[in-house]
């Protein structure tokens, strides 16, 4: 008697366990997005970033670009995604670009983030992400969904044409952001005369 009771409780444990399993299986989904919806929003997540580039401003010393003059810290770079990107991608682009020698911010000459507005760049893929459980009901689970906008970028360096794949997620107000990226983040030009963000910037050199 004692062994067919401990023989039932062993059953029970695996079909527990089974259950258990087979309740956190999820399974995804991709719905299509519109590529020209996709370039606008990365453009706009981006924008921010293009225009610090542009007020980069050119010293003697060539190896070196001085931060514009609204820039001061780490937060007020930060501050330029007004929520278009989760905190710490913007943060990460500080920490790859950003330099401090004598109490003042520099940019590195050579680095430089590439993105869609780089030369070429263009949106190859675009689409809507969905995971969700296979059995959301088991145990009153309600039918949880992970949902992430992809889009998947190219763009032309030195010739060579490279990738990224970007993930965005809905913001409290319903509206898309930035979470997240895979693929060639930073870029170094051995010769810095070759990186877009130092051409055409004479008329700034102090």
């Amino acid at each position: 008697m004692h062994k067919k009771i401990k023989n039932m409780v062993g059953f029970i444990f695996i079909i527990v366990n089974l259950i258990i399993l087979i309740s956190n299986i999820h399974i995804s989904e991709r719905v299509k997005f519109d590529k020209l919806e996709a370039d606008k929003l990365l453009k706009e997540a981006y924008k921010p970033l293009e225009t610090f580039s542009k007020d980069l401003i050119v010293i003697e010393d060539e190896k070196l670009l001085l931060v514009p003059s609204y820039i001061s810290c780490e937060e007020d770079f930060v501050d330029l995604f007004n929520q278009k990107m989760e905190g710490s991608t913007p943060k990460g682009f500080y920490e790859d670009l950003v330099i401090e020698k004598d109490g003042q911010l520099y940019v590195d000459a050579s680095g430089y983030i590439p993105n869609i507005y780089t030369e070429e760049g263009q949106v190859v893929t675009s689409y809507i992400k969905k995971r969700k459980r296979l059995f959301p009901n088991i145990f009153g689970h309600e039918d949880e969904k992970d949902v992430k906008l992809v889009i998947k970028e190219t763009w032309k360096i030195s010739g060579q044409i490279h990738k990224r794949s970007n993930y965005f997620i809905k913001n409290e107000s319903g509206e898309w952001i930035l979470e997240h990226f895979n693929g060639t983040s930073h870029y170094g030009f051995v010769d810095v005369k070759n990186n877009p963000w130092n051409i055409n910037r004479s008329e700034k050199k102090l």
